[in-house]
């Protein structure tokens, strides 16, 4: 009973009714029988219980013992849910996302991985929904030539890995006419903008595919570090990181400055690391400063190794990180694969079930999905203080916080949400 006491306590607290004043409601004034703010209180429950679809999400709300307490009034039809969720533009729900992290970090609700010294922000791309027809206006098809179905819809998203709770920063949608390196100095300037007056932007980790000189100048243009992968997309740059450090036939001139080794499940994970100054405003990128190579060599339980050679390009100082941080900083990236993205797809199933198609209930749905990951999040690492409960896996998750929700008298006396 304390462990769901303690998760009601934790969604009210973080999901106060007057987070959603802002945002304009699109209904004519005259018939509305319920507010607005109360129906996104209710479909973030939802989202935080990962209910499969909108009649699942009305039986919620008959359910629910603490409507009072979230500021949820009635129980809404699942036609009143689905005609809102298409009704709704994603700006505000953008702006009321950055607020909520706004609100964490000032409350010390994200704070630094131990392993790194560094706040570090991964920005990827994500495939949120496919489809055989156009369901969204940024829908690009998929066809032969790119002229036909199935159509995927792809956003950009920022997540801040080097917080325990690797919350989603920002989540904007790809235009049909565009692709990720399209995007990304607009989506990194949105970013930059809602969240460099609190210095959270120190440094920015890229894959390879957004690796340019325009993007990299673009960051640090900015005043910000970063951190790009770096593959055959930009042959010059690569062939001169393997005449400075090595390929995977060679070890760098140097040696190796770090090796790390750690168990990960079954597996045993060695990861080597070099790094280099002599490509310093190479090839006219001027913002550089180091570049790094990570040889990493998985070891199963039956002896076979897997290897794997990578190399970065930053403009970080070099006294800026040690070595072993290097690493960390390079393992965290992958945050943003491990976290949002794997949980969206695996638990949530972003691509694939959705409430609501029409309009841009897809991007609106994706954003509410967001904050109620950030929720959870920060349950799991800052709420929760057994290393079992924090273990917990999605699914139990879900079942507990849904039993905490419907338990009579969970936040107050029993009759609190029957009213």
């Amino acid at each position: 009973m304390q462990k769901r006491k303690l998760m009601a306590r934790h969604l009210k607290h973080n999901l106060p009714a007057a987070r959603w004043q802002h945002i304009h409601d699109p209904r004519a004034r005259k018939g509305r029988r319920y507010e607005l703010p109360a129906l996104l209180q209710l479909m973030v429950v939802g989202l935080c219980v990962s209910t499969p679809t909108l009649r699942d999400l009305e039986n919620l709300a008959k359910d629910l013992c603490v409507r009072r307490a979230l500021g949820i009034r009635g129980t809404p039809s699942d036609t009143t849910l689905e005609r809102i969720i298409g009704l709704l533009t994603p700006e505000p729900l953008r702006v009321m996302l950055r607020a909520f992290n706004c609100e964490a970090w000032r409350s010390k609700k994200y704070p630094l991985h131990p392993k790194l010294n560094l706040h570090l922000t991964a920005i990827d791309g994500k495939a949120m929904a496919t489809d055989s027809v156009v369901k969204h206006p940024a829908s690009q098809p998929q066809g032969p030539g790119g002229k036909s179905g199935p159509y995927i819809l792809r956003a950009m998203r920022a997540c801040l890995v080097s917080a325990p709770a690797q919350p989603i920063l920002d989540q904007m949608m790809i235009p049909a006419d565009a692709g990720e390196p399209d995007t990304f100095l607009e989506f990194f300037q949105a970013v930059f903008n809602a969240y460099s007056h609190l210095g959270l932007l120190e440094c920015i980790s890229v894959d390879a595919g957004f690796t340019s000189r325009e993007n990299l100048h673009g960051i640090a243009q900015a005043g910000t570090s970063f951190i790009a992968g770096l593959k055959g997309n930009q042959p010059t740059l690569y062939q001169r990181a393997i005449e400075l450090l090595g390929d995977e036939e060679t070890d760098p001139v140097g040696g190796w400055e770090e090796q790390y080794t750690e168990a990960q499940g079954y597996k045993v994970v060695t990861r080597w690391f070099a790094r280099s100054c002599e490509m310093v405003d190479f090839h006219g990128y001027t913002c550089l400063t180091q570049v790094w190579r990570v040889l990493q060599c998985v070891e199963s339980p039956d002896g076979t190794r897997t290897w794997e050679d990578r190399y970065f390009l930053t403009n970080l100082p070099w006294e800026r990180l040690s070595a072993l941080e290097c690493l960390w900083a390079i393992r965290l990236h992958w945050g943003i694969e491990n976290g949002p993205n794997w949980t969206m797809d695996t638990q949530w199933k972003e691509d694939q079930r959705a409430w609501v198609r029409k309009g841009l209930g897809l991007e609106v749905l994706g954003l509410l999905r967001a904050l109620a990951y950030n929720i959870l999040q920060l349950l799991r690492t800052r709420a929760f203080r057994s290393s079992s409960n924090r273990a917990m896996s999605w699914r139990r998750l879900f079942e507990v916080l849904r039993m905490s929700l419907t338990t009579p008298g969970v936040l107050g006396a029993p009759t609190l949400g029957f009213t």
